[in-house]
């Protein structure tokens, strides 16, 4: 490790830098350097740290190509580097809040500190600021040449994921990383968070863990849970945060992955353990409505959803307004409510120009019959988002096959699904043009086919959206039905009508999987 080392004399700082051995204890190489002053500490620092590097072995040409000067990979101002080094590690421990704070310290500070702007951006955009986390992850790419070649690399992977959307070439700016820094635990995280947006769950767990073999930290555990999530390796769960904990490692994260299973298991003592956690995750509100649409309680749904939107507003995060906004629009359509779908995916689209939310909102607009609506918002997407990995193969192929279907062009929406097949598990559509492709195959009448797509959404029920979770169940009663299946209907068609047994009595699909019901438990009577 290097250990540094700071002494005040009168008006000098005496900086002192050596290179030990962890196993021995031994010092390989020494640097002492003097600073007149404190604004010519960083100065003195970089140039004990350049003859460091070279008494240590490192090459003339490395020097050249990778020995930045501090001021320029970093900053100039001492308090900056301290008010970035104290985000850092509030952001390791997953505390935005405080991480926001140091960060926008750093940036008023020293306005041309690229990697504080990049860091900002991404606290950002995790909590909802997305405007304002586009125009900071643009202006740290405009200081890229300002910083060392190690640190392009983060700056760049997070200017594809906040602004350009492209997930693809995140994770290959994430490899090269890895290739290039192999043993370098924040390019491990970096590679696992990019598999982990592409919903390649395997490659995710392997990489981050990995990463906390090098450097256990919350952020590193909480990525392995999330990646375990994704294919239902609960006990995985539970064992890793157990280990972080006893190492006094903790998240939030942990917290609302632990409810989220208790829910899976109908474990209601975990649930109450874990209840301050999903509800801090979701917000006012947020998990009422959550559990409200789960079954089938749409008058609820509706109400808790506007009192949730009207909240975050006022709390200035508009675009978790129109997330909550544009999602509720499309379980509303889902089920047949049309015109509260329309309208409230309008009013998000207007709320904030997010890709996640825009395609939503014409995704809902297709399902809903507002297909003039949905063809001009699909030449938008595919002007303002040309790179956008959700977009271009997820969202735009559900709309596409949507339109179709209002045309009673079900082959025509299949193929226009094709597309999709290794964005599958992608988090932000939440498998939603998985559904749109099952129900392509129950209009065609290819039931064996639209049986594996609602099994998909059942198997992998941590990625899909709670609402079509539960309208999954009667895709896939469907399916069965059009295979002749009757006993695996009927159980399907249980299963969704025990979910709604509370339900609101006049919502349209909850009236035709009763009456499909019925006709399918007549027509084993007969026989």
């Amino acid at each position: 490790t290097i250990e540094g080392s700071i002494a005040n004399l009168e008006n000098q700082y005496v900086i002192g830098l050596s290179a030990v051995n962890c196993r021995t204890g031994e010092t390989f190489a020494q640097e002492q350097v003097t600073a007149d002053g404190k604004q010519k500490v960083l100065s003195a620092l970089g140039d004990a740290v350049s003859r460091l590097r070279s008494k240590l072995g490192e090459s003339r040409k490395s020097l050249e190509t990778y020995d930045v000067p501090l001021a320029q990979a970093t900053t100039s101002s001492l308090e900056a580097l301290q008010a970035y080094s104290q985000g850092i590690r509030a952001f390791e421990k997953n505390d935005s809040a405080s991480a926001t704070s140091y960060f926008e310290r750093t940036v008023s500070l020293d306005k041309v500190f690229g990697l504080a702007y990049s860091m900002l951006s991404v606290i950002q955009n995790d909590i909802g600021y997305n405007d304002q986390a586009i125009e900071n992850s643009k202006r740290a790419y405009e200081l890229r040449d300002r910083i060392s070649e190690y640190e392009k690399f983060p700056l760049l992977k997070d200017y594809q994921h906040i602004v350009t959307g492209n997930v693809d070439k995140e994770l290959q700016i994430c490899q090269q990383w890895v290739q290039t820094y192999p043993h370098d635990m924040p390019a491990l995280l970096g590679l696992a968070v990019a598999n982990l947006r592409l919903g390649r769950a395997d490659n995710a767990i392997a990489q981050s863990l990995e990463a906390n073999r090098l450097s256990p930290t919350a952020l590193g555990a909480s990525l392995t849970c999330n990646s375990y999530m994704i294919v239902n390796r609960y006990d995985e769960i539970h064992a890793t945060i157990q280990q972080a904990r006893a190492r006094q490692l903790d998240s939030p994260v942990f917290g609302r992955l632990l409810y989220w299973i208790a829910f899976d298991q109908n474990d209601q003592a975990g649930m109450a353990a874990n209840l301050e956690a999903i509800s801090w995750s979701l917000g006012p509100l947020g998990l009422d409505a959550m559990l409200a649409a789960q079954q089938g309680r749409f008058s609820r749904f509706r109400d808790l959803t506007q009192r949730g939107m009207v909240l975050r507003i006022q709390a200035n995060q508009k675009a978790i307004a129109a997330r909550l906004s544009v999602r509720a629009a499309l379980f509303e359509a889902l089920v047949g409510n049309l015109t509260e779908a329309k309208k409230a995916a309008i009013e998000a689209s207007k709320m904030s120009a997010n890709w996640d939310v825009q395609g939503n909102a014409a995704l809902t607009l297709a399902l809903a019959g507002d297909s003039a609506s949905a063809q001009k918002m699909v030449s938008d997407l595919k002007e303002h988002f040309p790179e956008a990995t959700s977009i271009q193969f997820c969202y735009l192929p559900a709309v596409r096959a949507a339109l179709a279907l209002n045309q009673g062009k079900a082959q025509e929406a299949i193929e226009s699904l094709r597309a999709i097949s290794s964005y599958e598990l992608l988090p932000a559509p939440q498998m939603i043009a998985v559904y749109v492709r099952g129900s392509a195959y129950l209009a065609a009448r290819q039931g064996a086919e639209a049986a594996v797509e609602f099994q998909k959404i059942l198997e992998y029920r941590n990625v899909a959206s709670r609402g079509s979770r539960v309208l999954g169940h009667l895709g896939l009663g469907r399916a069965y039905a059009l295979q002749g299946d009757t006993t695996k209907a009927r159980k399907e068609y249980q299963d969704f009508l025990a979910l709604w047994k509370d339900a609101d009595p006049d919502i349209p699909i909850l009236k035709e999987a009763k009456n499909e019901y019925r006709k399918l438990v007549s027509s084993e009577n007969q026989h």
